[in-house]
């Protein structure tokens, strides 16, 4: 691979400290390499061995296989519809691997449910990207994750002339009106502030950079309560050092919730880059009474943290009745596959599978509120 110099911006601080020289999720037995594309050093997540249980920030076959079929026990599925759905992911899982996406390659991947691109990252970069990889993993197919139209509309029309096929992977959530403070006016966000205001005497934020041994591993477990426990274990199983180096490197700007003197009862974390921010960290006390209101409390600190860089809000997916009710408007997630090196079995096992999800799910998809 080619590399440049290091430069010293929060992403590429956390890249060169965190990504590269750890393992910092103990269910993505991956590597990470960097690769130079649009001027920048950038992380390509080598997942060859392909196993089934990969967290599916690393994996296309757990997010259609066993991350797939662990939701219909979270989302109270009809009895009738769930062998239907189940046996639909064991036959796209099928097509995944046929296609060569036991792993893959996946370009610019920062071992988070939703990936922030630079305006950098455009279709030429991807394609000398992928003509390096390809050198070395020919028969590995290449993967770029978390493309939405709204923010992507334009690399995703030339990835597409340039024979890229997208597999549709999980409803989002935008939020744009905190560019302007239209957000404000809606009546759940009204609910929100005012509750942050009636429980700031009792409550303090505390910042990242003041958290003590302790509390990042409480955060460490509040998230994984979360995102672990209540959700499907494919998450990512981030350490204490995910959030520590995190932290460190100024590229996660992480703010827990307690009351004086107590564990965190809650905590989230933000990134940004060039105007789009995203919350790859959320979690809270789950045995807490509803009416602490601890999740709209951290996602309203979310957006005020937006709405003070003026940016757009990345949602990621889950929860879209609350994200919807707060301004936020849905979009359906794609992953791009460069498919010119591939086989023909391989091309037209996903462009079959392509296929069958563009009329089956990305309809669901842009329908439903999930």
């Amino acid at each position: 691979m080619f590399l440049m110099p290091e430069v010293c911006d929060p992403w590429q601080a956390f890249l060169h400290t965190a990504l590269l020289p750890r393992r910092l999720a103990s269910n993505l037995s991956v590597d990470t390499h960097l690769v130079l594309a649009g001027g920048q050093n950038m992380p390509v997540t080598l997942n060859l061995d392909g196993q089934a249980m990969t967290s599916w920030v690393a994996s296309l076959r757990n997010s259609y296989g066993p991350y797939a079929r662990a939701e219909t026990d979270l989302v109270g599925m009809s009895p009738w519809l769930k062998p239907l759905y189940q046996g639909a992911s064991q036959f796209a899982e099928r097509l995944l691997c046929m296609g060569g996406l036991k792993g893959g390659l996946f370009l610019n991947n920062w071992l988070l449910a939703t990936n922030l691109y630079s305006q950098a990252f455009d279709c030429a970069s991807i394609l000398h990207a992928c003509a390096e990889l390809e050198k070395t993993y020919p028969d590995v197919p290449v993967v770029v994750r978390s493309l939405v139209a709204p923010l992507h509309a334009r690399l995703m029309a030339e990835l597409a002339q340039a024979d890229f096929v997208f597999l549709p992977t999980r409803q989002v959530w935008l939020q744009h009106e905190i560019q302007t403070g239209g957000w404000r006016h809606h009546s759940d966000v009204k609910k929100d502030l005012a509750l942050e205001h009636r429980k700031a005497a009792t409550t303090e934020w505390v910042p990242g950079a003041q958290f003590c041994d302790a509390d990042f591993s409480r955060a460490c477990s509040l998230y994984n309560a979360l995102y672990r426990g209540r959700y499907p274990v494919h998450n990512p199983d981030y350490q204490d050092a995910f959030f520590r180096l995190g932290v460190q490197s100024g590229w996660l700007r992480l703010y827990g919730l307690r009351e004086p003197g107590k564990p965190l009862c809650g905590v989230v974390g933000v990134i940004e880059r060039e105007g789009v921010y995203a919350t790859p960290v959320l979690g809270y006390d789950l045995t807490a009474s509803t009416a602490e209101g601890l999740y709209r409390r951290l996602m309203l600190k979310a957006f005020l943290e937006v709405e003070e860089g003026r940016g757009i809000l990345h949602c990621s997916g889950g929860a879209g009745h609350f994200k919807r009710q707060r301004g936020a408007c849905s979009a359906v997630e794609f992953a791009a596959i460069h498919v010119a090196r591939l086989s023909r079995p391989q091309r037209a096992a996903l462009r079959s599978l392509a296929g069958l999800l563009h009329k089956l799910a990305v309809p669901y998809l842009q329908e439903k509120v999930l």
